[in-house]
């Protein structure tokens, strides 16, 4: 595959305005944080029905004395992260706009930042987007700093995805995914699609895929595809802890959604897996047992001070909630418990789809974490009129620890 690395850079209510503004249509969020700071709202944790596939049990362990009764939240804008991305995406030098933000620190102190579904290409006079700015599946984006570089495949006059399937047919793609170093080695999980027609509702889950890829040149070193048994796609999240990598994918049945849990020994997600049954590890994909429901296609789990921490944006009961979720476990494969909903995003009041809510590792310190969520207008006039409103948005939560 030949890729090529360029652009380097250099009458509503409160609610609904609210909504609009947070969208990106007019000025900034003064005065209309209505999203979660300051909020501890708990819900009953949503079980997972009894299924054949099986649910874990078990308890969520002692650690949650780290858990603060009664503590507030506080989730706020990371101002400072989004106005980078806005100064970048308006500068017409890549990026210009897509979904997906997951990150990772590589090698040499650099961010990469991996996104799904990306406009590239130019800006006009009051941050509108050309007719027929070009779209592709997923790009890399490297920061370095405040410098900001956008690596797709092709060239800038014909661009196309930074990755592709190695399939016989045509049709077959790859959206974004959690990436993890092994060395100088950059490992992306990556959703695999087949796309029978030009909508997203023709998109249809195949599985996932392990590209590992030399860093920096980007080249491609492997690609292999992970089983895909119960319909698991294992593209939701990877977590380095203690002497195991931790691989979260998720059985989606569209209207509820499923967490599992795989795990290999050391950083080499190449290595064999293991999957987990519901008491123990096993070889067999097969075996795998939800952990729990409620999650979204993309989530992730943290470790801070000694608790893991879920980060999910709902889907329970709606597939379409606005709801930021954190639950916590003493134990990478839960059980999750104790739901707090972090945030709701305003943008969901105006119709935007919300989705994949995921922390971003090194960002924060202590009991505050990052966490990035993807906001699409659900509109293709809104989508070239105002180049912001298609943009991950962030937060800089505190987490109710101790």
């Amino acid at each position: 595959m030949a890729l090529d690395t360029f652009w380097p850079s250099r009458s509503l209510g409160v609610a609904a305005l609210c909504g609009l503004l947070a969208l990106g249509l007019g000025g900034g969020l003064a005065g209309c944080l209505i999203g979660g700071s300051g909020t501890r709202e708990r819900v009953p944790v949503a079980r997972s029905p009894l299924a054949t596939r099986g649910v874990a049990a078990g308890s969520p362990g002692t650690c949650m004395s780290a858990l603060r009764s009664g503590a507030l939240t506080d989730a706020q804008p990371d101002v400072a992260l989004e106005r980078q991305w806005a100064r970048y995406g308006d500068s017409a030098s890549g990026w210009t706009g897509g979904d997906g933000g997951y990150s990772v620190l590589a090698p040499g102190g650099a961010r990469l930042w991996i996104f799904g579904d990306t406009f590239l290409g130019g800006v006009l006079p009051g941050n509108r987007r050309p007719p027929g700015a070009p779209m592709v599946h997923n790009t890399v984006v490297v920061q370095r700093g405040a410098t900001f570089t956008t690596i797709a495949g092709g060239t800038p006059r014909s661009p196309h995805s930074l990755l592709r399937p190695r399939r016989a047919t045509s049709g077959y793609l790859f959206y974004a995914g959690p990436a993890l170093f092994d060395g100088p080695v950059l490992q992306l999980l990556l959703p695999e699609y087949h796309q029978e027609g030009s909508s997203l509702a023709t998109d249809h889950p195949v599985g996932s895929a392990l590209v590992r890829l030399a860093y920096p040149s980007m080249a491609v070193l492997g690609m292999a595809h992970l089983p895909f048994s119960g319909d698991v796609a294992w593209s939701s999240w990877v977590l380095r802890s203690g002497a195991y990598t931790y691989i979260y994918g998720v059985e989606d049945h569209h209207t509820v959604r499923y967490m599992h849990v795989a795990r290999v020994a050391g950083t080499d997600l190449s290595s064999p897996w293991s999957y987990f049954d519901g008491s123990g590890w096993s070889p067999d994909p097969a075996r795998s047992v939800r952990v729990m429901s409620g999650v979204d296609t993309g989530y992730s789990v943290v470790r801070v001070d000694g608790v893991y921490v879920l980060v999910t944006r709902s889907t329970t009961p709606s597939a379409f909630s606005d709801a930021i979720d954190a639950y916590f476990s003493c134990s990478p494969v839960g059980p999750f418990v104790d739901r707090v909903v972090l945030y709701r995003a305003p943008q969901a009041l105006v119709g935007a789809f919300v989705y994949d809510a995921v922390a971003q590792p090194g960002l924060g310190s202590g009991d505050r974490i990052v966490i990035g969520y993807s906001v699409d207008p659900a509109n293709t006039a809104v989508l070239f009129s105002n180049v912001r409103t298609y943009r991950p948005r962030y937060l800089e939560v505190r987490l109710p620890l101790r």
